[in-house]
């Protein structure tokens, strides 16, 4: 006989992944930029210091590895949900899902250049050496997987797993959320112009039944920090951050 654990779930749902993921990409994203960021743009810069590190602008060549490791491990919790949404025919975790994946994957290549998208996060199949992608076709592929979940939204279907911690439950905002991005991304990529970036722009614009965004910055894909376990401040001493 096998003793299963009556206190543990034995599938998941896209409803199991989803919150752990926002915390998660959050809680690294928060912590990077008081290590990173707020050093190397001297809004936190000590001086005199004998700790050494960053704030003496000492970059050391290791310091994407967390970023690196935190992305892909959330990545494939990602593809896990995208395929159980897909299991249970539930479009709007589909949609959710592939908005989750083009953020990591526009934060990943923004940061390293060319990163593997194609061949990740395959471990289990097998491939531990994914082969790297191009940034251009990441832009590509993360901007049509943008698209793609703005068309799956049903915005009059409900989410049916407890309240997710950004948006509880709303799908309108998470349709806004995905459009936003893809603006956001086709911004960075103005510049280049076989991107026709301006042109989706002018498109999405021109069409905000089809294309909903955010319109004030009440809206924004800002999460809460509630206090309460495990909905906790990402900062060991957030009273430092007053």
């Amino acid at each position: 006989e096998i003793n299963e654990d009556p206190n543990r779930i034995a599938e998941i749902s896209p409803g199991t992944l989803i919150n752990p993921i926002i915390y998660g990409l959050a809680t690294h994203n928060a912590n990077r930029s008081a290590s990173i960021t707020f050093d190397l743009m001297q809004v936190s810069l000590p001086f005199p210091s004998v700790s050494g590190g960053l704030h003496r602008y000492d970059v050391s060549p290791n310091i994407g590895n967390s970023s690196w490791y935190n992305y892909y491990r959330w990545l494939n919790n990602i593809n896990e949900m995208r395929t159980a949404a897909e299991v249970a025919g539930d479009v709007n975790y589909e949609a959710i899902a592939l908005t989750l994946n083009a953020w990591v994957y526009a934060n990943l290549t923004d940061i390293f250049g060319p990163v593997p998208m194609t061949e990740a996060v395959k471990g289990e199949e097998g491939n531990l050496y994914p082969a790297f992608d191009s940034q251009p076709f990441i832009y590509e592929t993360i901007l049509a997987d943008l698209e793609r979940a703005n068309e799956l939204y049903d915005t009059e279907a409900a989410m049916v797993y407890a309240d997710d911690i950004l948006f509880q439950n709303d799908v309108s905002k998470w349709q806004k959320f995905t459009n936003s991005l893809k603006m956001r991304l086709l911004l960075r990529v103005s510049g280049v112009e076989e991107m026709n970036a301006f042109q989706q722009l002018t498109s999405m614009i021109n069409n905000p039944e089809t294309y909903p965004v955010f319109e004030n910055t009440e809206e924004s894909a800002i999460l809460q920090v509630t206090g309460v376990t495990p909905n906790v401040s990402p900062w060991g001493r957030p009273q430092d951050f007053r």
